[in-house]
């Protein structure tokens, strides 16, 4: 066995023994401390157990046991609750005695135990329908036939009996001390006789005085308003718990709800008693509302299908307390929650329109939406709130702004969709095996609230697996868990943080609450699918909320929130949250590009260095690529040793599309420096790795193919034209490519080769290329004397519908083919349709004919055609033109080109050749100067014939 085994082995042997030892050890118990509490409406005993342990409660009338999984000595509270009679420690728990009606409501708070002991309901009033032998008395009393009192016999007695009976004398409590202290056995407690049922009232006894009249105001056009009569000075709140509307006043008023017992709206109204306020109960299904205005001394409620604008309670940050500032407050008045039982807490305002619009969970308690007013549910003990001058103070609630991890004093008053707790990673943790206890010692159906807790909490260890999976559980017990948009957000949001997009879209869903939270996610999801430029106000509106996270979970999301900011311009927030992720290697690309976009470039570089030096794959890639880009830019290097430095570092990291990216640069960069066949290998070996891809890949293909025909030799660019027919062909540009290529072939004169490239180009091409590249073959075959191999090539491309130009010059190919084979009358009739564009080569043809006069008609006519001031290109027309005149010995038309055209031709050599050929015959000795020019310009002119021969021969 080896070592570090053997070791293994030898330890795992000690713990075995020493939990058996510990196991045979009798009575090892924890002490646990029990605290007590009074709270409106109940009574609490808080069981403090350092570690999480199972409990069960059974209660039986008004005595409950509640046993612990795990062996504690519990230390009594010196004073009991007020609904707690006695507390008896037992073998494996506590024995409670409860005033006569009194609940019991067991909670876990973390790894506390919480028994919340409610009042025993309050006593009903007495019917308003007098007993019968009462009514029938007072009956006979109001008419006068009430018989004499009698003072002697039995029926004496009988007035003594109607006196009220006192009732029993409840048993003395003992001290709270000796209750916890001294406890007496089970059968030694004192038990009380069971009370004595009241006699009847007296007759004489005072009636309640009627409450005030509740009305429903049901005016023509408008809708039913409920009209509370309270006075000015009462404030109210109205908010939703579950199917339940709660109107909540400050002051305690008896109300009379008959009026309404028959109301279709508000006949389910009941009251709430308590001592110093006044709650009425609608059961309204949701999403109705009422929304509750002041006229005069009472209050009008009306209901809506959905709430108006209304002025928002602002929470805010003050001396270390949650501040919501309200317009003229009232009190705050406490009840117990309907949903939970947990204390609820209502800040009533005593002016219309002020509310609550969103949620916000803080550690110890939950702030709630409302109609009305301000609301909010205590789970912790030491929460207070009360009411200020202008606002109400919350304290108590888990939101200290002490300590490094404590969110910034901005984000306090930002609306949130999920409890994250800023604690530190030990205190989650914490948190998590108490949340897992609680779990476990729970019913499957009343475990949603606690897995979504859990998942919270493994949310802000930055576990997004686990939170998922916890969240998976919750959808797999309870259906109603999948119908909440929340915890379905929840869920997309740890799937967000995992990296897996498609299973985040719950984040948009439309059914969630517009929080500032709920911007912040959606945002980090558009920023994760690219869309930077989209998701950047989000983020930057909500950057307090993402800084005021704990640690584990902002660590991971600093970095796609900085992209994202930086892809859609918001550089302060982008620089507030790398100022707030610190010196860390991983940011060090991020405050580069930073650096860079705001135009400090050493600093950008310096960045950039130190993200290479660490140990971030994809950070150390980019910071390369983004390195490369800015020397490039500034000049420090060329685009091929930019196009070599990232293509050292391409295989640096391959994920997440960068690679595609870079190696579309790379070949982007081989192309500025000219080397197409680089950047077209580049490229094919992208589109053999990302197949998916090649639709988008192709055009810059083609590209690169373009400018490697055009810059590499013809023998290596025929090559690289046969390696790539596919490609060649799928080019709408392939008739250029093939035209340039066949140019540099004939220049080398090898019009064979250019002729075989060609004909294979044309078997792939169609229209307009396919016609084009039929007219250049044609070209070539009727250069070298194939008239029959040019007609076919000219009308294999011709069968289709083409542009002018391309008509055109298939038309002039056309007579040249004509005339070569011999059929120049058909040549010259295709030509005259041309009109001035067939003119000079329908000279040509006339003057191989020896038709010089109408090949001086044609230039002339094509030279008078021209647009413009005289040319070098016109005078030479011109020229040409009165050549053919002296040649066709027509005076008459010399002297109408001199005439025309004479005083236009301007200086110059030729402007005097011209001259020298139209001017007239010589007459006398005063001509011989002209004659020697011209017998000078006639010693040349065999020279210009043969240029004219040749032309007469290109056109046939």
């Amino acid at each position: 066995m080896r070592a570090p085994d053997r070791q293994k082995a030898v330890a795992m042997g000690l713990a075995l023994g020493v939990s058996l030892l510990l196991a045979a050890l009798p009575g090892r118990a924890e002490p646990v401390a029990v605290r007590s509490g009074e709270h409106p409406g109940m009574g609490r005993l808080v069981f403090d157990w350092s570690l999480p342990t199972g409990y069960r409660l059974e209660q039986l009338g008004d005595r409950a046991m509640l046993h612990f999984e795990s062996p504690g000595e519990l230390r009594m509270p010196a004073k009991l609750p007020r609904n707690v009679l006695a507390l008896r420690g037992v073998a494996d728990g506590v024995e409670v005695t409860l005033r006569s009606g009194a609940q019991i409501r067991p909670f876990r708070l973390g790894e506390r135990i919480v028994l919340d002991v409610l009042d025993p309901p309050a006593p009903r009033k007495p019917e308003a329908k007098p007993p019968a032998r009462e009514a029938a008395t007072r009956e006979a009393r109001n008419h006068g036939r009430q018989p004499p009192a009698r003072r002697n016999g039995p029926e004496s007695a009988q007035p003594a009996q109607a006196l009220p009976v006192p009732l029993p004398v409840p048993l003395p409590v003992p001290a709270p001390m000796q209750a916890s202290v001294t406890p007496l056995p089970a059968a030694e407690q004192p038990v009380a006789p069971p009370l004595a049922p009241a006699a009847p009232a007296a007759a004489t006894r005072a009636e309640p005085p009627p409450g005030l009249p509740v009305r429903v105001l049901a005016r023509p056009g408008e809708a039913r308003v409920l009209a509370l009569p309270l006075p000015a000075e009462a404030g109210l709140a109205v908010l939703r718990r579950g199917n339940l509307l709660l109107v909540v006043s400050d002051l305690a008023r008896p109300l009379d709800l008959s009026a309404l017992r028959d109301d279709p709206v508000f006949g389910s109204a009941d009251l709430l008693p308590l001592p110093e306020a006044t709650v009425l109960r609608l059961r309204l299904a949701a999403p109705a509302a009422l929304r509750a205005r002041r006229e005069g001394e009472r209050w009008l409620l009306e209901p809506v299908p959905a709430l108006p604008q209304a002025r928002s309670i602002r929470a805010g940050q003050e001396d270390g307390m949650l501040v919501l500032r309200a317009v003229a407050p009232g009190r705050v008045v406490a009840l117990p929650d309907p949903e939970t039982g947990l204390p609820l807490l209502v800040g009533t305002v005593r002016e219309a329109d002020q509310m609550v619009p969103q949620a916000r969970r803080l550690p110890q308690a939950e702030l709630l939406p409302t109609v009305l007013g301000a609301a909010l549910l205590a789970r912790g003990d030491a929460v207070d709130f009360r009411a200020g001058a202008g606002r109400f103070l919350l304290s108590g609630a888990g939101e200290s702004a002490a300590g490094p991890e404590a969110p910034a004093a901005e984000a306090r008053g930002m609306t949130r969709l999920f409890d994250l707790p800023p604690l530190d990673a030990a205190a989650l943790s914490e948190r998590l095996r108490a949340q897992q206890a609680g779990i476990a010692s729970a019913a499957p159906l009343q475990r949603t609230s606690l897995r979504r807790a859990a998942a919270e909490t493994l949310l802000s260890l930055g576990q997004a697996q686990e939170a998922q999976a916890m969240l998976r559980l919750a959808f797999q017990e309870d259906p109603q868990a999948g119908l909440d948009p929340v915890l379905r957000a929840l869920q997309g949001a740890a799937a967000l943080l995992g990296g897996r997009l498609d299973e985040a879209r719950a984040l948009e869903d439309a059914a969630l609450p517009r929080t500032d939270e709920t911007a912040l996610w959606q945002g980090l999801l558009r920023g994760a699918r690219g869309e930077g430029r989209e998701a950047a106000p989000g983020i930057a509106a909500a950057v307090p909320v993402l800084l005021a996270y704990p640690l584990p979970l902002r660590s991971r999301l600093l970095s796609p929130a900085v992209e994202a900011l930086l892809a859609g311009g918001e550089r302060v927030a982008a620089r507030r949250v790398l100022d707030a992720g610190g010196a860390v290697p991983a940011l060090a690309e991020l405050r580069g590009r930073l650096a860079e976009a705001e135009g400090r470039r050493d600093d950008a570089l310096a960045a950039y260095e130190e993200a290479m030096r660490g140990r971030d794959r994809p950070a150390r890639a980019r910071a390369i690529r983004h390195a490369v880009e800015l020397r490039l830019a500034g000049g420090q290097i060329d685009a091929a040793a930019a196009a070599d430095a990232l293509e050292e570092a391409l295989y640096s990291w391959r994920g997440e599309g960068e690679e595609l990216a870079a190696r579309q640069r790379i070949a982007a960069l081989r192309q500025q420096a000219g080397n197409g066949r680089a950047a077209l290998a580049m490229l094919q070996e992208t589109a053999r790795l990302f197949p998916d891809q090649e639709a988008v890949l192709r055009p810059p293909m083609r590209q690169a193919l373009a400018m490697a025909l055009e810059k590499d030799s013809p023998v290596a660019a025929i090559a690289l034209a046969d390696a790539n027919p596919q490609l060649l062909a799928a080019d709408p540009d392939q008739g250029r490519l093939l035209l340039g290529l066949t140019d540099r072939l004939v220049a080398l004169d090898l019009p064979a080769r250019a002729a075989e490239l060609l004909v294979r180009g044309m078997a792939g091409a169609s229209g307009e290329a396919r016609a084009r590249l039929g007219l250049r073959l044609a070209s070539l075959r009727l250069e070298s004397g194939d008239a029959a191999g040019a007609a076919a090539a000219l009308s294999d491309g011709g069968a289709q519908l083409l542009p002018p130009d391309l008509v055109r010059e298939r038309t002039l190919l056309s007579a040249r083919l004509l005339a070569r084979q011999g059929k120049e009358d058909d040549a010259v009739a295709l030509l005259r349709g041309l009109g001035s564009d067939g003119a000079e080569q329908l000279a040509g043809i006339l003057a191989a004919r020896h038709d010089w006069a109408g090949a001086s008609d044609a230039l002339a006519g094509l030279a008078a055609a021209a647009q413009g001031e005289m040319d070098d290109a016109r005078r030479q027309l011109l020229l040409r033109a009165a050549a053919y005149a002296v040649l066709s010995g027509d005076a008459q038309r010399l002297g109408g080109l001199r005439t025309r055209w004479a005083p236009q031709m301007g200086e110059g050599k030729l402007s005097q050749d011209f001259n020298a050929l139209t001017l007239d015959p010589v007459h006398g000795m005063a001509d011989l100067p002209r004659l020697q020019r011209e017998l000078n310009l006639f010693r040349g002119f065999s020279g210009r014939l043969d240029e004219l021969r040749a032309d007469a021969g290109a056109a046939r």
